[in-house]
């Protein structure tokens, strides 16, 4: 009887042991289907956001071009503001010296005969005149040429924030 015993202890124990054997083969192999599905995603997702950041990549530049082409047209239109403030600071000292264009009492300098002890000033009056329309001329030229910066920045401004610059305002 024991030996009957041990013939289907040890046959039952080769089948139990042949099945542990075949489960843990199949849950290899499930595993292993299971890592090359993961590899196969990994993959996918790995090469979706290189796309996706050489997209960024690409938007993220043309947007720099935009600003920067914006930027030169900026810059453009104050230079050539600064060029128009340049030429007629010039026109106007030119009009002042030759008398076409005369001087607002505030910015003239009181006459020679209503000033006692008059000096060298009254002496040598187109020197006065030239004078004072340097002055004014400078003072022209420097607001023309604010008037210009302030044009251009805003120009910056709106082209920077996908805006177009009517008259004095940003608008889409």
């Amino acid at each position: 009887m024991i030996a009957t015993l041990k013939a289907w202890f040890t046959t039952y124990a080769l089948w139990l042991l042949l099945g542990a054997l075949a489960a843990v083969s199949a849950f290899a192999g499930v595993q292993t289907l299971r890592l090359a599905w993961a590899q196969g995603a990994v993959a996918t997702f790995e090469r979706e956001l290189a796309d996706a950041r050489t997209a960024a990549e690409s938007a993220a530049r043309t947007e720099e071009l935009k600003s920067i082409v914006a930027a030169a047209k900026a810059a453009g239109q104050y230079e050539k503001g600064k060029a128009d403030a340049n030429t007629i600071a010039d026109a106007l000292l030119a009009h002042l010296l030759a008398g076409s264009v005369r001087l607002q009492p505030r910015w003239q300098c009181p006459s020679a005969t209503a000033v006692p002890a008059a000096g060298a000033a009254a002496a040598e009056p187109d020197a006065a005149l030239a004078d004072r329309a340097g002055s004014a001329t400078r003072i022209v030229r420097s607001a023309d040429t604010c008037d210009a910066q302030v044009d251009g920045l805003r120009a910056l401004v709106c082209a920077d924030r996908g805006l177009r610059l009517v008259g004095t305002e940003c608008v889409r």
